[in-house]
C-alpha cells in the first residue's frame, strides 16, 4: 500500500515539475515573442539613441500584390524633436545588387514635421520572386540640429 501511494505521489510530483516546466517554457515563448516584434531600438540598449532618436523599429514583409516588399517602419524621436522619419530607403536585391533609392519627405509621409513620433509603410514595387533587403536612414531633428542612423533590414521575397 505504501509503494503504489509513494508511486502516486511521484506522479503527482512528476506531474507538477512537467506543468512547471510547461508553464517556464511558455513564459519564455511570450517574452521572446514580444522582444521579436518589438524590434531592434536604441532605447533597448540605452535611454535614447541621441538627443534626437529615442527608438527605431523596421522590417520588411511581402507584399499582398506581385511583385511587391514593404517596408514597416516606426521611429520616435526624443521629447525636444519636432520632424522624425525616414530620411533615405536604399533598396537591394539579397544578392547585394543596388536596385533604388528613395528619398523621405513630408509629401511622401516618409518625415513629418511638427511630432516627435512617424510611423507607416512604403511599398516597393519589384519583380515578382525576387528577395530585396533595404538599407534605412532612420532621422529625427529639432531647432538645435539632427542625428540619423543607417539600419539595414530583414530580407522578404515579393510575391
Amino acid at each position: 500500500v505504501f509503494h503504489s501511494l509513494w508511486c502516486l505521489g511521484a506522479q503527482r510530483k512528476g506531474m507538477v515539475i512537467y506543468m512547471n516546466k510547461r508553464l517556464l517554457s511558455l513564459l519564455l515563448a511570450s517574452v521572446l515573442s514580444v522582444t521579436l516584434i518589438t524590434g531592434a531600438s536604441a532605447s533597448s540598449i540605452q535611454p535614447h539613441a541621441s538627443d534626437y532618436l529615442a527608438k527605431y523599429t523596421l522590417a520588411v514583409v511581402p507584399g499582398s500584390n506581385t511583385g511587391e516588399v514593404i517596408l514597416a517602419y516606426s521611429v520616435v524621436g526624443t521629447g525636444s524633436s519636432t520632424t522624425v522619419g525616414v530620411k533615405k530607403i536604399e533598396v537591394y536585391r539579397s544578392n547585394g545588387s543596388y536596385v533604388t533609392s528613395i528619398t523621405g519627405t513630408t509629401s511622401n509621409g516618409l518625415l513629418r514635421s511638427s511630432s516627435t513620433y512617424n510611423s507607416g509603410t512604403y511599398i516597393y514595387k519589384g519583380v515578382s520572386g525576387t528577395s530585396y533587403y533595404m538599407v534605412v536612414t532612420v532621422y529625427a531633428s529639432n531647432s538645435s540640429g539632427s542625428d540619423s542612423r543607417v539600419i539595414t533590414t530583414n530580407t522578404a521575397k515579393a510575391p
